[in-house]
């Protein structure tokens, strides 16, 4: 199944430990993994182009004490076909 599929990605990364699914079960050595819970919150963090962006795609997913702000305004925009400055957006 897929959620299988992805928390044992998920979970590999998190743990350091190689797991296996037999029958849609996740299994670290011969333990059946029934229930799991993350030591941290992760979150996904995405670029702001999303064609050349390193984030979560490239680095993976953040835990959230390494979060130290949010982004508030947009500094600078430029058009990606005339690039020029869209000046209705900036300092929004």
């Amino acid at each position: 199944r897929t959620e299988t599929l992805i928390y044992k990605k998920i979970i590999e990364w998190e743990t350091g430990h190689t797991l296996h699914i037999e029958r849609d079960t996740l299994y670290n050595g011969d333990t059946p993994i029934t229930s799991y819970t993350f030591t941290h919150n992760y979150y996904f963090m995405g670029g702001d182009k999303v064609e050349n962006s390193q984030d979560s795609r490239y680095w993976g997913l953040l835990p959230d004490e390494l979060i130290i702000g949010k982004a508030s305004f947009i500094w600078k925009s430029i058009d990606p076909d005339s690039h020029q400055v869209r000046w209705e957006r900036f300092m929004k």
